[in-house]
């Protein structure tokens, strides 16, 4: 019996095949990373309480109380939308309303009761914390009432609090 060299052509044609297949397996296993939006924040949209119309608040400063240097969300700006921030190690996070105007108004504050609920997105992203909100307390100087409209608040970009101000 005769044994055939094979040419050195076709073995590294065969070799190159296959690490040609090997690095588009590869690429295939990698994720594109993650698009989803990375943070729960409810969104909280202001309404007049007389015609239930969107509303803008003039000269306002929110400000979350108990948070890492009880962070500024609005710094006396006119705002008609604004991101509220929950936090996932207490069970409640609180915000301070000041209106700056020529009437005398004291600030309110909007507490959210909530319960921080780790949930896995996906491999990309990972895992992030949503929030149950169970209830809503609030001052009634300027703000005539508050309304949780999605009480599960997740990644999603949607209005989830109604905040109804007095004309």
């Amino acid at each position: 019996m005769r044994y055939h060299k094979k040419s050195g052509l076709t073995s590294r044609l065969l070799a190159a095949t296959l690490l040609a297949a090997c690095i588009a397996c590869m690429g295939s296993c990698t994720s594109d990373g993650c698009y989803d939006n990375g943070s729960a924040v409810p969104l909280a949209k202001f309404y007049n309480s007389g015609t239930g119309a969107l509303a803008t608040v003039d000269s306002l400063t929110v400000r979350g109380l108990g948070a890492p240097g009880d962070s500024v969300l609005a710094a006396g700006q006119s705002v008609s939308q604004l991101y509220l921030p929950l936090r996932s190690t207490v069970q409640q996070s609180q915000f301070v309303f000041s209106y700056k105007s020529s009437l005398a108004v004291a600030p309110d504050t909007v507490t959210l009761a909530c319960q921080a609920v780790p949930t896995f997105v996906s491999r990309d992203c990972g895992a992030m914390f949503f929030f149950d909100i169970s209830r809503v307390d609030y001052t009634t100087h300027r703000i005539d009432s508050v309304v949780v409209v999605y009480p599960h608040i997740t990644n999603q970009d949607r209005t989830s609090i109604k905040i109804f101000m007095k004309n």
